[in-house]
């Protein structure tokens, strides 16, 4: 995913995925359902989201994410990341959520949405 975090931060070990993982850890807000929740993300590549969620999220379904992206377009503009996608498995470490689509919009200024 594009803009990122320092690309020297990326995890990688002997592994077979091949997108880059970032851990990020950010509060999102989640559509699944017709219901809106929220999760806490462990960690995000361009092909998945690794999230911690009080409530258990059904394998197979589609999935839409919105998070405050933490590093502001040129240093000035926020910036929200979308992500349309796939709840994809559960395990020990959180619920894996693979990506469908993702795009970057302009974030609303905290003030605004507060109110």
């Amino acid at each position: 995913m594009s803009p990122a975090p320092n690309p020297r931060t990326c995890t990688t070990t002997v592994d077979r995925r091949s997108h880059c993982r970032f851990p990020i850890h950010a509060r999102a807000d989640y559509l699944l359902q017709g219901r809106r929740g929220e999760v806490v993300t462990s960690d995000i590549s361009g092909s998945g989201l690794l999230v911690q969620s009080t409530e258990i999220l059904p394998v197979g379904e589609r999935i839409e994410l919105r998070m405050d992206w933490p590093t502001p377009l040129n240093g000035r503009y926020p910036l929200q990341l979308v992500v349309d996608g796939e709840v994809l498995a559960i395990t020990t470490r959180g619920t894996v959520i693979g990506v469908t689509q993702y795009e970057y919009r302009a974030a609303k200024t905290r003030s605004a949405r507060q109110g």
